[in-house]
């Protein structure tokens, strides 16, 4: 059933299935994203899953669905995000606590030059209870990009209260 899953995440036809599938496992879908992120799954060429492309994202949209129940996820999802992946940088925000070493590297992405990866990057931190985080401060006085980034969080969270009152 797991290769089912993951053959199923390599097409958009039938990911979004697979997804549901694999969500409806609730914890035990830890074990089974774990076994993609890792790259002990693979296909039948003995290519990993998680080389392909798709099958990772659709990984990481399930751990973000699943929330603090992906928390032992942590170090492989932090390993996507090192690599410049935004959707990590949201998987990592749905886990509602962090480490260290995530809110460090989140912090460092605040300055990247893809948009997203530094937006999500500054929401993630604000879901996690970061945003005052001493490297985030850090990173603000030290790069004007971040600053930007952070103050255009900020205005994103102004108008998203104004527009829910």
């Amino acid at each position: 059933m797991t290769e089912s899953i993951f053959e199923r995440f390599t097409s958009p036809a039938t990911m979004i299935e697979a997804e549901l599938e694999l969500l409806e496992q609730g914890e035990a879908a830890v074990a089974v994203i774990e076994s993609l992120l890792n790259g002990d799954a693979k296909n039948k060429w003995g290519v990993p899953y998680r080389a392909i492309g798709l099958p990772l994202r659709c990984a990481l949209e399930v751990a973000i669905r699943l929330g603090p129940t992906a928390k032992p996820l942590e170090p492989y999802i932090l390993s996507e995000l090192k690599m410049g992946d935004p959707t990590a940088a949201r998987a990592l925000g749905a886990l509602d606590s962090l480490e260290e070493t995530s809110v460090v590297e989140l912090a460092k992405r605040l300055s990247d030059d893809a948009f997203e990866l530094s937006f999500e990057s500054a929401a993630a931190l604000w879901r996690c209870g970061h945003y005052q985080h001493p490297m985030v401060l850090r990173a603000a006085t030290e790069s004007e990009k971040a600053a930007k980034i952070l103050a255009w969080f900020d205005a994103y969270l102004l108008r998203r209260t104004h527009t829910k009152t």
